[in-house]
């Protein structure tokens, strides 16, 4: 998001005017690897969501049983 300082007023959120636009290649490596980071975590909860759905943990206490 870029803000002009001098009174011209308004947002210019895309910049594609501005010098230098292009986003370094450290940064889009970075911003890459935290997305994977975040990627790797969901598919690893939805693992382990899909491989215990139907554990039934003996000696436990369970409320839905009807009894």
């Amino acid at each position: 998001m870029h803000i002009k300082a001098w009174g011209g007023g308004g947002l210019n959120l895309f910049c594609v005017r501005n010098k230098g636009g292009a986003m370094p290649t450290e940064t889009a490596i970075v911003i890459t690897g935290i997305v994977l980071v975040f990627i790797v975590f969901a598919v690893a909860l939805g693992w382990a969501a899909f491989y215990t759905r139907n554990v039934r943990t003996p000696g436990a206490t369970y409320f839905d049983s009807g009894k």
